[in-house]
């Protein structure tokens, strides 16, 4: 049996369904959707043929300065003729309904739609100029167009259906609390603008007062990352409040996520756990250089439950925040940035060693991302079995430019050695051939 509320529902289905079979009807509703694919079909043709021969004739015919203000025009054009062209072509199909002596209600409410539509296209061309491509492409495409989305489908059903009925329908039920699809629908409303802000207030804080202060950079991420754990938390207090569930039963629900926790989920509690260990010392910071297992790279990001780590190959590794905190991870930008690096060289015996010592000087003080202070260091480290060996160190700024100074110092080394006639040696080893003992002539003999 269904209960009133659902009984009614379908009631008002099935006269949705039956007003929607109306001739009458099908027609304003094709009509619509004509005039929608006409206005579009010229947009399209106005997007790729024509504006590009007026932005054509502007170059050819005006001034720098008036050149600004016809592109701007051009791309208010590409946001507006769509709308406008469906407004006026829309009008006239009502009117040309009127004539016919045609019922023509539903597309004169349609009117509406598209001059909605051109009041949203108008906020997105004065947002694009004031904000700016790449930063407002994101807020047009995750708040602004939902938004629009929303307001639209409700003008739509508000003319269909009664909405204050389909609100208190009863979808299911959470320890004994109805959820119905009003409550759901404010969950998730105010669950998608409590991280819609946090997301908004995070990209001004990082684009606009961040650049404007002289606050550790590396102090703001943490800051935000906390701040972003706390948003989840609180949005999911706030769901569950907007539905209807006593937030004191979250009590029970802990005493059941802590058994969990024990068992299948304490990888992840201790990752999670380790993260804020992580964001709190500032031991690790978004845009150190480590080494972590032998491989080396930038941090990233640090997120809830994973550290994330761009190699020099562009690879990036996600290394548990658990894996960092307990074993032993070789940072280059702990505190200082400034790093040494070696090269090992060797030479002939027949090398004079103090030649060699100045040549390997001239060729790191040449070097432009070699730093003059602290001074190159030259060691002469061993006499070897072929070669005499040294080692070159030299301090640099920026550890990320480790591997590419390390090869084009051996470049010029080998260029520089090459000029003086310093050889570089490999393994050599003599071989002594003696002649054959008589005893081994007579054991051949009788094997004769």
């Amino acid at each position: 049996m269904l209960n009133d509320s659902t009984s009614q529902i379908y009631m008002q289905l099935e006269t949705l369904l039956l007003f929607l079979t109306r001739e009458v009807v099908q027609r304003q509703l094709v009509a619509f959707f004509l005039i929608v694919a006409v206005a579009w079909g010229v947009s399209e043709v106005i997007r790729y043929e024509v504006r590009p021969w007026l932005s054509a004739w502007g170059k050819q015919n005006l001034s720098a300065r008036y050149q600004i203000y016809w592109h701007r025009l051009g791309r208010l054009l590409r946001y507006l003729i769509l709308p406008l062209v469906g407004i006026l072509l829309l009008q006239g199909m009502v009117n040309f309904f009127y004539v016919q002596l045609w019922r023509g209600g539903i597309l004169s409410e349609s009117v509406r739609i598209l001059w909605l539509l051109l009041a949203y296209r108008l906020l997105l061309f004065g947002l694009y100029e004031l904000i700016g491509e790449k930063l407002m492409r994101a807020y047009h495409y995750r708040l602004l167009a939902p938004s629009f989305a929303f307001i639209v489908l409700w003008f739509i059903t508000h003319y269909l259906i009664d909405l204050n009925l389909l609100a208190q329908y009863e979808i299911f039920r959470i320890f004994e609390t109805s959820v119905t699809v009003s409550r759901l629908i404010k969950a998730f409303v105010a669950l998608y603008l409590l991280f819609t802000t946090a997301w908004a207030t995070r990209d001004v804080l990082q684009d606009f007062i961040i650049p404007r202060t002289t606050v550790d950079p590396n102090l703001i991420q943490v800051v935000l990352q906390i701040g972003s754990y706390m948003v989840i938390a609180i949005g999911v207090l706030i769901v569950l409040g907007t539905l209807g569930v006593d937030v004191s039963t979250l009590a029970f629900i802990s005493g059941g996520l802590s058994v969990g926790l024990g068992f299948g989920m304490q990888q992840i509690f201790s990752n999670f756990v380790s993260g804020i260990l992580l964001l709190f010392e500032q031991s690790l910071r978004p845009g150190d250089v480590i080494d972590v297992n032998g491989q080396m790279g930038v941090v990233n990001n640090l997120s809830i439950r994973a550290t994330t780590v761009t190699t020099f190959d562009n690879v990036e590794l996600i290394v548990p925040n658990e894996t960092i905190l307990t074993s032993t991870v070789t940072s280059y930008t702990r505190s200082n940035r400034m790093i040494r690096c070696s090269v090992m060289i060797g030479t002939s015996y027949k090398n004079n060693p103090h030649e060699v010592i100045d040549i390997l000087k001239k060729v790191a003080l040449a070097h432009p991302l070699v730093r003059q202070e602290p001074k190159p260091a030259i060691h002469f480290i061993d006499f070897g079995a072929s070669s005499l060996n040294f080692r070159l160190s030299v301090w640099l700024d920026d550890p990320l430019h480790l591997t590419q100074v390390t090869s084009e110092l051996r470049l010029k080394i080998w260029d520089a050695f090459a000029a003086q006639g310093i050889e570089i040696p490999f393994p050599q080893q003599d071989i002594h051939i003696r002649t054959r003992l008589p005893e081994l002539d007579k054991i051949l003999d009788l094997e004769k």
